[in-house]
Formats: C-alpha cells, structure tokens, sequence
C-alpha cells in the first residue's frame, strides 16, 4: 500500500460528522432495507433450530443446521464476493433479496401443509447463506459508493444500530415467540421482509468496476483479492483478529446455555436475559463509536476494544452470579459494535475499489472459518476443565491475538488522533 492509503480511516474520523442527515437517500433506504432484512434474519435464527428440535432431539443432528450456515462461507465465500463486485450492485442487492423471498416462501409452504425434514431445513440454510455472502458482498461495495469515503465510518456505525436493535434485539425473542404460536409463522414474516427490502433498495444503483475491467476469470480474481489481502498489513491483521475472536465468541457462546444453568445456578429464562444484555450493549455502542473515533482515533479503538473483550470475557469467566456476567455482555457487546464498525471501514478504505466487495467477503471468510473449530474446542474443554474455562482460556487467546495485530494497526491507523 502506498502512504497516501495508510491514514485513510485516521482522515475519515477527522470529518466524521455528528449525525446522518447528509448520508442521502440512497444511503437511508439502503439502510431501511438493510434493517428490515436483519429482524427477519433473527426471526429465522430462532425459529430453525426450535422446528428441527421438533423432528428429532439428537444433538449431533441438530447441529448439522448450524453447520449449513457455515459451510457455504468456507466453500462459496469467495465466489460470491466476486459475483458482488461485478455489475449493478443494487440490482444484485435486489436479485438476491427476491430469490430469498421465493425460497422462504416456498419453505413456507412445505411447513404448512406438513412435510418438514432435518435435510429440507439444512439445504434452506445452506442455500440462503450463498445469498447472504453475495448480498453482503454487494452491500459492501455499494456503501463504497453511495457514502463519501469520510463518512463511512459513520454509515457502517447506523447500519449497525439498525442490524442490532432490529435483529439481535427484537428479532430472535419475537422468532422465538411467533414459533410458539405456530411453527410457520415467523419463516412467513421472515419471507415478507425480503419482499420489503427488494421494493425499499434504490433501483438507480451504482455500477461496480471492478472485475470486468480488472479480471475476467474467478481464479484471477481470487488470486487478487488474496494477494491484496496478504500483502495490505492493516487488512492481514484485522482478518487475523477477527479470526482468533470468532473462534472464542463462537465458543463460548456454545456453553454459555450450560454455563448459566450448571455454574450459576440461574434458571433457563436467564440464559435468554443475558442474550438480550449483549444485544443491548451492540446497540449502546452504535452511538459511543463515533464520538470515541472522533476523540481516539481508529487504531485506539481497536486497542480499547480487544482490551475490553479481553476484560469481559475474564469477568464472566469469574462471574459468582448472573448480575456479573450480564454487565460484562453489555460492556463487551459495546465493544463488539466498535470493532465491527472500524475493521468494516478499514477494508471500505484501503481495499480498491474494484475489488471491495471481493477483500471484505475474504475477510469473512477467513474469520468465519475460525467459527466452527472454536464451537467444538469449547466442548472438549469444558467438557475436560469445567465450563468457567473456555471463557477464561478465550481471554488470554483474545489477548495473545491482540498483541500480534493491534500494533500494526495502530501504526497504519493511529498516527493522526482527533481530539
């Protein structure tokens, strides 16, 4: 990278403004879309895995769910970063929204007039994770070009108050909640919402450059984007971060229903009061993030907030009750939040922008590929040391992470500070 591109996101807090009304239109219905897709995302989350407990109580194969939403990542992640860059990105936004609609509502259907199987709700997943992973990809890019570079820091912090207080917030207790009323209930909402989102997304979009002028054939593209991704300092460090922290989050979040009923002696309606905890502090921290970029800087930020991961994950792991613990998942959901924002804006900024969509899919990639190793490394060791462990283990990892990427960071992006 060249120097001009290495205080990039320290420019971008220097002018980041104190609201979003000159985001634009394009911007807020993009937002809108993006929001309305998030709830029905979470209604989904929550109403699978309890309509495959309806078919069988095996573990292992009620675990394939959650697996089918992960392995399209590591198998299609790139490609569809790579059909993301291509094109109109709007129109694919849009594309991929009313193929999700037709899926859902084909689903549905099958609910409805009785035919339901583990297998059926597997190829749902896997199949509606591709969409995601081209949708996300497009948006990327998209944001890229409806947002002036110097505030994208600030569309990337509102579109996540919108994901967390529509999605996390409310959409995984009204999933819960509408399954209970009837079994196909929350997956029709869930197909309604795709329908929105396509009539909200802007139909005059803006075209990507990218691979059609940079690369024709996937491999090529790939072999871009990957090269980018290794050879850019700031990006090789956040894929690394993320990575090490998806690998504890995961984990920890495998046992945390264990953890709250064996080790604090809470009952099962706590579990969900804590999810709710983490939920509302990702949505604090939509509005402390700007105004911490503005008086920090990026780079500290990221310092803050692998420090105050690290904290958190300590604190629960010594939690005596669930007061403790809840307070830390609202710490520790702030910090979620600002690191979301910032690694988001970093790749936005320094990646080309014919190939934004492909280096932050790759990203992803790499991060959610650490997900299912961390599910099943937290069984075995809560299984063999207690389940206070993965927690207090996840916080020296975090820790060991953070010390090998934050310095970089802080070099590329914490040499201007705003005060």
């Amino acid at each position: 990278m060249g120097a001009d591109t290495s205080t990039d996101i320290a420019r971008t807090t220097e002018e980041l403004p104190s609201n979003g009304s000159r985001l634009g239109p394009r911007y807020w219905r993009f937002w809108r879309a993006s929001t309305i897709s998030a709830f029905g995302d979470n209604l989904r989350a929550a109403s699978l895995p309890l309509l495959a407990a309806t078919l069988t109580r095996n573990p292992t194969v009620i675990s394939l769910v959650a697996v089918t939403g992960f392995l399209p990542w590591l198998l299609f992640g790139p490609a569809g970063g790579i059909i993301g860059d291509r094109g109109n990105q709007a129109a694919t936004m849009r594309l991929a929204n009313l193929i999700r609609f037709g899926l859902t509502l084909a689903f549905v259907t099958l609910v409805v007039i009785g035919y339901r199987s583990i297998a059926a709700i597997c190829v749902l997943t896997a199949t509606l994770t591709i969409l995601q992973i081209v949708y996300s990809s497009a948006a990327t890019g998209y944001l890229t070009r409806v947002v002036p570079k110097r505030q994208l820091a600030l569309g990337n912090s509102r579109l996540e108050s919108g994901r967390s207080l529509a999605g996390q917030f409310l959409g995984a207790p009204v999933g819960a909640l509408l399954f209970s009323v009837a079994h196909w209930l929350p997956l029709a909402i869930d197909s309604a919402t795709f329908a929105v989102a396509v009539a909200v997304l802007p139909r005059a979009g803006v075209t990507a450059q990218a691979a059609a002028t940079q690369s024709t054939r996937y491999l090529q593209a790939l072999r871009e984007s990957w090269t980018f991704m290794r050879r850019d300092r700031s990006i090789r460090a956040i894929a690394m971060l993320l990575a090490a922290v998806n690998f504890v989050s995961v984990g920890v979040s495998a046992i945390m229903v264990l953890f709250v009923l064996e080790t604090l002696h809470a009952p099962s309606v706590t579990y969900g009061l804590l999810t709710a905890c983490l939920a509302l502090g990702a949505f604090a921290g939509t509005f402390t993030t700007g105004p911490l970029l503005r008086r920090i800087g990026p780079g500290y930020l990221i310092l803050a907030s692998v420090a105050g991961r690290v904290a958190c994950l300590t604190l629960i792991g010594f939690a005596p009750d669930p007061w403790v613990a809840g307070a830390a998942l609202i710490v520790q959901g702030i910090t979620m939040t600002s690191w979301n924002v910032v690694s988001t804006t970093t790749v936005q900024t320094r990646a080309p922008s014919a190939m934004v969509g492909r280096v932050g899919t790759l990203v992803k990639t790499v991060a959610i590929g650490a997900a299912p190793l961390g599910a099943i490394a937290a069984g075995l060791i809560a299984g063999s040391l207690g389940l206070r462990a993965p927690f207090l283990i996840g916080a020296a990892i975090v820790a060991i992470a953070g010390c090998i990427t934050v310095p970089p960071l802080l070099r590329d992006t914490g040499e201007k500070i705003t005060t």
